[in-house]
């Protein structure tokens, strides 16, 4: 694995940036994981359920909340270093090429569509599969957020969202994989083909 000091400033901010989104959407979906639970044990009236209790409950279940909240934290920061490491090095990987490819600007530019049209099949795909699911929960009808909102629990509603940005954030760091390693990926298919037709 590649020393974190191998890279770049921008490198290591694009790194820090999706590992710290990677943080943020784990720590929403096991929040709104445990707000869901809670729905189905108890659909309503849980605000008024914790305002009846006493003061020491209140606290104690105040400071569970921010005890569990601040674990999350201080392991997600033990692991950043390793885990921005882990990003940069499946983003940043160390291409060789051969001579004959480099600087060819046609090959780049036919790579980099390439990425765009295949992340755009991607992203096309995510959005279809989670407009079908929408307007399921709205009931077969246009998806809606008042439809979805019907159909659906805080909890539930929190739960989709944390998983969006969770989707958002590996589609993110699949963009920059594909942009950053698509190139390599393609003179390689080619230096392949001409070696096979030299060959020939």
């Amino acid at each position: 694995m590649t020393d974190i000091k191998q890279y770049t400033q921008p490198q290591k901010l694009i790194g820090t940036i999706i590992y710290v989104s990677f943080v943020i959407s784990f720590i929403m979906i096991i929040g709104s994981a445990i707000w869901a639970l809670l729905d189905v044990i108890m659909a309503r009236g849980k605000t008024e359920l914790f305002l009846r209790l006493s003061l020491g409950f209140q606290i104690a279940i105040i400071g569970g909340i921010l005890a569990a909240l601040f674990f999350l934290l201080i392991l997600f920061y033990g692991l950043f270093r390793r885990g921005v490491t882990v990003i940069l090095n499946i983003i940043f990987r160390p291409i060789e090429l051969e001579e004959k490819f480099k600087n060819r600007k046609t090959v780049k530019l036919a790579a980099g569509a390439l990425m765009v049209s295949l992340f755009a099949i991607i992203v096309g795909i995510v959005i279809s599969i989670f407009y079908e699911i929408f307007r399921a929960i709205a009931g077969g009808t246009e998806v809606s957020i008042a439809g979805i909102a019907e159909n659906l629990s805080g909890g539930q509603i929190a739960l989709i969202i944390s998983i969006l940005v969770l989707i958002i954030t590996i589609l993110t760091l699949a963009l920059f994989y594909m942009w950053f390693n698509g190139y390599g990926l393609i003179i390689r298919l080619l230096y392949t083909l001409e070696e096979e037709e030299e060959g020939k």
